[in-house]
């Protein structure tokens, strides 16, 4: 079974991916990925965080 992320590497993987698509300037396939990956990583937070809580 795979890992999961901790809170803690989700937010930190939302923020990075926030401010490289806020960065990225040419490649908006690229930004909106980025953007995907930290609207993802947002949404997984509160699930991992009630998992550490059980």
């Amino acid at each position: 079974m795979a890992e999961l992320f901790t809170q803690e590497e989700l937010e930190s993987i939302q923020e990075r991916a926030n401010a490289l698509a806020t960065e990225q300037e040419g490649d908006a396939g690229l930004r909106a990925a980025l953007q995907l990956l930290g609207e993802a990583a947002a949404n997984l937070i509160p699930k991992v965080a009630a998992a550490e809580q059980s």
